[in-house]
């Protein structure tokens, strides 16, 4: 046997909904639409609205730190822009990243790939970017942010499509070394 959540009654049959058990006469007087199970009065709305209202007013009252510290407390994680983070890059960005490496030298082994933005990933030299880029199924592009004043997509069709860009890599890499002196 159930109770009505509303009401308190043992219930047999009753209609289930996300936060509780009704029994049918609260159901009808709440206006639920028995079909859609969706409430139309009023009443309803603001039964629910308070209902939320206070989870959120308990929410709060919980919180104490600044709202990153609150976010990681509650499980959740946030970078800022900028920030490193996870790469979990796809295999066609890997290969992007590959064949940037395989066109460069880098004997300090400063090249590495980072995620700083969560669109799009990037091959860095220290603390600078040399080439931005995203490979999905439903985008394909690289940018070289260091050369082209406003750091223009270049569409490609396959990963080995970056060889074509070796020139702005190179003029990216004459840039870094030029601005990090």
């Amino acid at each position: 046997m159930t109770k009505c959540k509303r009401c308190g009654a043992n219930v047999i049959r009753s209609v289930a909904l996300a936060d509780g058990v009704l029994c049918y006469k609260c159901f009808d007087e709440l206006g639920f639409d028995k079909n859609s199970r969706k409430h139309y009065s009023t009443a309803a709305y603001d039964e629910i609205k308070d209902g939320y209202s206070v989870y959120i007013r308990n929410l709060i009252d919980q919180r104490s730190g600044t709202n990153k510290e609150i976010a990681q407390k509650l499980g959740f994680s946030f970078a800022h822009y900028g920030e490193e983070r996870d790469v979990n890059e796809t295999d066609e960005e890997a290969q992007i990243f590959d064949v940037i490496r395989s066109m460069v030298s880098d004997p300090d082994g400063q090249l590495r790939l980072v995620r700083k933005s969560d669109s799009y990933v990037t091959a860095a030299v220290g603390e600078w970017d040399l080439a931005r880029f995203k490979y999905t199924d439903r985008a394909k592009w690289i940018m070289f942010p260091t050369v082209e004043a406003k750091s223009q997509k270049h569409y490609i069709d396959d990963p080995e499509d970056v060889y074509n860009f070796s020139d702005l890599i190179a003029d990216s890499i004459a840039h870094i070394v030029e601005y990090s002196n």
